[in-house]
């Protein structure tokens, strides 16, 4: 029955029979009613239906198991473009600690919603919107000690668990600009999230940006690595090792050759690291040119044990 009726919400009985439908807690009222997407309705329907779709789910979220809870999730997402409140729904699932159903899945759905186009608050991650709540959330959480839970029998960390799906982007294609760059700032001065915001900071990093921006790039992600440990610097420059030895150069080796020498002039052991994968990366790409031979030589000498390692593991030739 449900499905013949959004064609009829002109009329004032359709409504008051999928209104009493929601609140049914039969999962196939909630199915049917999450079948529906806001472009199969008039405009004029689409924020009314979109509290019946919350409605169904409140009645039938307790009686779905795991993965299950995927799709009526999702469908919250898809109507929150009509109605906010549903993106809150979402948000609570992932942050209420007292409740360990459905959090993953509201993670996936509300990761989804940040990096789309709905517009804020859905949408994005810029102070004020529901994902940055969110995290916001969770952090405090996880300062709170009552709600820390630390090497439990039952449970450990739990908000930084949560956290940390939450803010794992990875190398995410469909980004909105400046996500990464919200999100990096949120985490700062979280030590237990350094890693993650290296990360984040590291998806930045653009080889063919103008060498002043390129550097500045690199030493904001050194400076996020400062706190994450020498495994995890050693971590991220091998992933923008494998990203730059595998796509070509942009531009000339001489812009790429002065933020390379800055690097390796810095000191510090995250900024050699990263100046060894640079190195090592477009050394190989150009064949080993004398400049970028001469780099690796002082790299090798670097004050830094780490640095002179990998320095060394890096080869100009194969005996």
């Amino acid at each position: 029955m449900v499905r013949v009726l959004p064609p009829l919400l002109g009329e004032p009985g359709a409504w008051r029979l999928l209104e009493d439908a929601a609140h049914d807690s039969g999962s196939a009222v909630l199915d049917a009613l999450a079948a529906i997407g806001p472009w199969d309705l008039a405009r004029k329907h689409r924020s009314g239906y979109a509290a019946l779709v919350g409605a169904a789910y409140d009645a039938n979220a307790e009686s779905l198991d795991g993965f299950a809870a995927y799709g009526p999730l999702q469908a919250l997402g898809v109507w929150s473009r009509y109605d906010t409140g549903l993106a809150r729904r979402i948000s609570r699932t992932v942050g209420d600690l007292d409740s360990r159903r459905h959090w993953r899945q509201a993670v996936w759905v509300l990761l989804e919603l940040a990096l789309s186009d709905v517009p804020h608050p859905v949408g994005g991650m810029a102070p004020g919107s529901v994902f940055h709540d969110a995290v916001a959330g969770l952090l405090s959480a996880m300062r709170d000690p009552e709600s820390r839970c630390e090497a439990h029998a039952d449970r450990d960390l739990p908000a930084l668990q949560r956290l940390r799906a939450l803010v794992s982007l990875g190398s995410e294609p469909r980004e909105r600009p400046g996500s990464r760059l919200e999100l990096a700032a949120l985490l700062a001065g979280e030590p237990l999230l350094a890693a993650e915001r290296a990360e984040l900071l590291g998806g930045l990093v653009d080889r063919s940006s103008e060498p002043a921006a390129f550097l500045g790039q690199l030493l904001a992600l050194a400076d996020a690595l400062e706190d994450a440990g020498a495994k995890v610097a050693a971590q991220t420059a091998s992933r923008l090792w494998t990203t730059w030895a595998h796509r070509p150069l942009m531009q000339s080796t001489e812009t790429l050759l002065a933020p390379a020498g800055r690097l390796a002039g810095d000191g510090r052991a995250v900024t050699g690291l990263l100046a060894v994968s640079l190195v090592a990366a477009t050394g190989n790409r150009l064949g080993w040119p004398e400049e970028w031979r001469a780099l690796l030589r002082t790299l090798r000498r670097h004050g830094q044990p780490d640095v002179r390692h990998e320095a060394h593991r890096t080869m100009t030739q194969p005996e």
